[in-house]
């Protein structure tokens, strides 16, 4: 079997996300490849490009690692793009945060998981540090799902999203629930019911972050930001909960941004969006965000291969895309 680790970046600095990189080497070595997409950010590609090249007879020699620069600065279009434009039809595809440190058998055991669980689409870690990290495992213990940080999903899978055309509304912040939710439902919840076991968990495949420092005015920034960000995921959650678990509608039918996603529900149902945002501030500062967005289709963007020297051989279903020259 082919696995392949592929890491989002975007806002972390060089320092951390080398430090993912060599952390997910580790935990790859002699069992999977690697790609990095680095969203929204040239110059972080180009640094990382830069390290990666010095570095590369030291610390890559036991596996393959590609590095993509995208330049729209979402997470759910790199994730389209990855999917529909670069993925070379491995077996099973890991999904890392760039700011996520593996521990060293973490891909080795979720793999194991799900490679040997017949009826899964995908599967999940658990985070074993952090403030939230022991509510989130009592929440994947008793309900499944994916977590974001670090999670996977059947190359068969995938092959069935491609067929499909199914995409990731560009713009969304609960990007782990609603993929978990489409695996759930086989990807057709007018066909098929709700089922957990579609993905699988694994408690020791786990990982750690960066520790968050409340003294420090950029993680308290981005601590507001990320508060502000959960405020419009939920009206996110209401909006897709909606054309899936109610109206039953296929994955493939979602709206190609979030903000769409989130309008459509809001005028088909306002006594839903009411008591979503009835009392309650963030909401409606995230709706009136939402309102005065500009919504338009992104298309014609090429991820450009930067590092790494394997050529991009397949065209996307509904973009086109090509690869940049090798490093």
């Amino acid at each position: 079997m082919r696995w392949v680790v592929v890491i989002f970046a975007s806002r972390e600095s060089p320092q951390v996300l080398n430090e993912t990189i060599i952390a997910a080497e580790v935990a790859a070595r002699g069992i999977a490849s690697i790609e990095v997409l680095i969203n929204g950010n040239a110059v972080l590609a180009e640094e990382l490009k830069t390290r990666l090249v010095r570095l590369e007879k030291e610390c890559f020699a036991q596996s393959q690692i590609r590095v993509w620069s995208i330049p729209v600065g979402d997470k759910s279009n790199a994730w389209n793009q990855y999917v529909h434009q670069i993925w070379s039809g491995e077996d099973l595809i890991f999904f890392v945060d760039g700011y996520v440190t593996l521990f060293p058998d973490a891909i080795q055991m979720l793999g194991d998981t799900v490679a040997a669980d017949e009826r899964a689409l995908g599967g999940s870690g658990m985070p074993s540090v952090g403030r939230s990290a022991a509510k989130t495992r009592q929440a994947l213990s008793s309900e499944s799902g994916l977590h974001g940080n670090f999670c996977c999903i059947k190359g068969g899978t995938l092959r069935r999203m491609v067929e499909k055309q199914i995409n990731l509304p560009i713009g969304l912040y609960r990007m782990d629930s609603l993929l978990g939710a489409m695996l759930c439902y086989d990807l057709d919840p007018g066909s098929n019911i709700w089922e957990d076991y579609r993905i699988v968990v694994n408690p020791k495949a786990s990982w750690r972050t960066p520790s968050k420092r409340w003294w420090r005015a950029g993680d308290v920034s981005d601590y507001l930001k990320r508060v502000f960000r959960q405020a419009k995921g939920d009206l996110e959650k209401r909006a897709y909960r909606d054309l899936l678990a109610f109206r039953r509608l296929k994955a493939e039918s979602m709206p190609p941004t979030a903000c769409e996603l989130v309008l459509e529900w809001a005028a088909r149902c306002p006594s839903d969006f009411k008591s979503a945002t009835v009392c309650r501030p963030l909401s409606w500062i995230a709706m009136e965000k939402i309102r005065n967005t500009e919504i338009f289709p992104i298309t014609g963007l090429i991820p450009k291969l930067i590092f790494g020297n394997h050529q991009l051989h397949k065209t996307g279903s509904n973009l086109t895309f090509v690869s940049g020259d090798p490093a």
